[in-house]
């Protein structure tokens, strides 16, 4: 989005932390450690009545904290955890490769979620002012 040159990085399934380094190390120590422990670390969700998205656990009950213009909402439209349907639970997730802009600090794929849900929510809310 803002035109710097992207890297590529080793990433976690969560869209939204997933290529920060400390995300890569706790995943590797995780798989290392065969997930001895139950609680749930990465899941995909629907989002917005047609997006998925793959989050961790932190980042889906954080994901109230955006402001809405960041998914193309209006200002009353908030997103909470409480919008976000459990689709599946990843339960072998691996470390995989994104591209990664370091001065936006996001992951190309989470760039391309989020214009996505400002196209769908322009579009949307074309159709409602036309109505």
């Amino acid at each position: 989005m803002c035109g710097t040159e992207l890297e590529v990085r080793d990433v976690t399934p969560c869209l939204e932390c997933g290529a920060l380094e400390d995300s890569v190390a706790v995943l590797r120590q995780d798989i290392a450690e065969r997930f001895q422990h139950d609680t749930v670390e990465y899941a995909v969700y629907r989002i917005l009545e047609t997006l998925e998205i793959s989050l961790c656990t932190y980042c889906a009950l954080d994901i109230g904290s955006y402001s809405p213009d960041v998914f193309g909402l209006g200002k009353k439209d908030r997103v909470g955890f409480g919008e976000l349907q459990l689709l599946r639970v990843l339960r072998d997730p691996s470390v995989g490769k994104d591209k990664y802009c370091s001065e936006c600090k996001r992951r190309l794929s989470f760039t391309k979620f989020l214009l996505e849900a400002r196209r769908l929510n322009s579009s949307q809310q074309a159709d409602r002012h036309r109505a």
